[in-house]
């Protein structure tokens, strides 16, 4: 794709900033969807999928482009530059960057709080190297059958996904 110049959702006529309607329609949506609580991520995805025009690069560019879209002050009238989303609206989404948003989980069961830059750490068990040890084990010495081997195996990574904490933000 060759480089723009000009922010997208604006375009030059006459020496003039001036709102390009058709890309103006995808920035608004692009704040509706994140007021509404998607993520960053879940939008760029959505817009690559959808093969919009400028976020069908790659997934990752995409995703890029659409926080570039977030945070840049010019959408809500800056640098001389017409605004394309209201101020309060631009304000609230700048608000939201680090906050938590609610999801529902997979299974329905409740929901989970998570923000854009969520850190994890992973604190290993001792009863994890233990399981590893009889899982490789039952394996090398073919002492078990392969129900009781991957039933290891899932208890394993069950004990294994309850050591990852959440990192306290700074």
């Amino acid at each position: 794709m060759e480089k723009r110049y000009i922010p997208f959702g604006y375009r030059v006529e006459n020496g003039k900033k001036v709102i390009n309607k058709e890309e103006a329609s995808v920035v608004r949506r692009i704040y509706e969807m994140r007021i509404k609580g998607e993520g960053v991520s879940a939008i760029g995805k959505q817009l690559y999928d959808e093969r919009q025009l400028f976020f069908s690069d790659t997934k990752d560019k995409s995703i890029k482009k659409v926080s570039a879209i977030l945070y840049k002050k010019i959408y809500a009238g800056d640098k001389n530059y017409p605004a394309i989303v209201d101020a309060e609206i631009f304000s609230c989404i700048d608000r939201m960057k680090d906050k938590p948003i609610r999801r529902q989980c997979a299974n329905g069961e409740g929901t989970v709080e998570y923000t854009e830059k969520m850190s994890f750490e992973y604190k290993e068990s001792d009863e994890i190297s233990d399981i590893e040890m009889s899982v490789s084990e039952m394996i090398r010495n073919r002492k078990a059958e392969s129900k009781e081997v991957l039933e290891m195996i899932l208890k394993l990574a069950s004990k294994k996904y309850s050591c990852i904490i959440q990192k306290e933000e700074d």
